[in-house]
């Protein structure tokens, strides 16, 4: 089984393809602002690097946000098209949750180097940690919540836009009656805890995880890519007419038209 993995929601564009047993080929670009015009071309040079066509694809992921609105809406509407015309299934993962499977399959690794042994995503040393992804929203915002390293991940708290200055109130939070078993070892995640580590920092118990270079081997797209083959097992596929893009906030130029004053006049009959 071939899946084609897109991931454009979090300022970069990445794409994957994999064969199940091995990465056949992946691209990315992280260039800021993220090309969505890129997203086509990208899509056939990863195909043209795993010598595969576009009809040897049996699936397609995509990151269905929280991100930015226009490479969000871009990815998921290619996806969606790409389903559609293919005949081929379709699955979903969030970008929060995205940046959290690879907090845990770090951990995991981290934790099997230290004790020699295999280490699962449920073992009890792995439990002890709280994942915090959180993803920079700009404009002094940031996507944010928070999963219990056991898998499948669970969010402990919403989805949510946060002001970035609330996010020692936020992650404070967590150590009460939801999280009584957990020894307040948190892991922030993404782009955004590490735009926002000085805030972050002063937080007992907090470590940050910057997953770049040797740490992190895979692009978004190529680990999008194992989670999708994982979800397909596993029968959980979306109708492409059933998915849409996570946004949680407006994009700007919305946001600037409502900020607008607005000028009623009457009209009479």
């Amino acid at each position: 089984m071939i899946v084609l993995a897109l991931e454009t929601a979090t300022g970069q564009l990445s794409v994957a393809v994999s064969d199940g047993q091995n990465l056949s080929a992946s691209f990315q670009y992280s260039d800021r602002p993220m090309r969505s015009e890129l997203l086509p071309s990208a899509v056939e040079s990863v195909c043209a690097m795993a010598g595969v066509s576009l009809s040897d694809i049996s699936a397609i992921a995509v990151d269905i946000g929280p991100g930015m609105f226009s490479g969000l809406r871009v990815g998921v509407t290619t996806a969606k098209t790409m389903a559609r015309a293919l005949g081929i299934k379709l699955v979903t993962m969030s970008s929060l949750e995205l940046l959290a499977y690879q907090a845990v399959d770090y951990l995991c690794s981290w934790q099997s180097f230290l004790h020699a042994d295999n280490v699962s995503a449920n073992s009890s040393s792995i439990a002890e940690y709280v994942i915090v992804p959180i993803i920079d929203a700009k404009k002094g915002e940031v996507f944010c919540t928070a999963f219990s390293a056991l898998t499948p991940l669970v969010p402990i708290i919403p989805f949510a836009l946060y002001d970035a200055t609330a996010l020692v109130d936020v992650i404070s939070s967590l150590g009460g009656s939801k999280l009584e078993e957990v020894q307040n070892r948190f892991i922030v995640i993404g782009d955004g805890a590490v735009r926002y580590w000085s805030i972050l920092e002063p937080i007992e118990g907090l470590a940050l995880l910057k997953l770049c270079g040797s740490s992190c081997p895979l692009t978004p797209a190529s680990f999008l890519a194992q989670l999708g083959l994982q979800k397909l097992a596993f029968g959980d596929v979306t109708d492409p007419d059933d998915v849409e893009p996570l946004y949680l906030k407006l994009p700007q130029i919305r946001v600037g038209w409502e900020k607008r004053p607005h000028v009623v006049v009457d009209v009479d009959d």
